[in-house]
């Protein structure tokens, strides 16, 4: 109560607290707490929406990028990795001629010189 002659409960503090709602107490004076709560809200949502644009902006070029390169460079992995087994073959058939003959000569070295 704001004197003594009122009774308990009076409402008038309350009406005054009221009034404060419509009052410029915020943004330097120039806009009410309700309206600097809802810019700053609506700042935030408005920021984070140019986020979300621009992470899927970003991502969509990254997979571009991605295709032309791959592209460019005109590589299957999966190609390269059965060339690479084919290679390998080829050396391990090499490899088994080169000493076949070798074995060969020695025996023929031996027929010669050693009997």
């Amino acid at each position: 109560a704001q004197n003594l002659t009122s009774l308990p409960g009076d409402n008038r503090n309350a009406l005054l607290l009221l009034g404060v709602r419509d009052q410029n107490i915020a943004s330097g004076g120039t806009a009410t707490a309700q309206a600097a709560f809802s810019s700053i809200v609506a700042g935030a949502g408005t920021a984070l929406q140019a986020a979300h644009n621009q992470a899927d902006h970003a991502s969509a070029a990254l997979s571009q990028v991605e295709t032309l390169r791959q592209a460019a460079s005109g590589v299957s992995t999966d190609q390269e990795m059965v060339s690479l087994m084919s290679f390998q073959r080829a050396y391990q058939a090499s490899v088994k001629v080169i000493e076949t003959a070798d074995a060969m000569l020695q025996d023929l070295m031996n027929m010669h010189f050693g009997g």
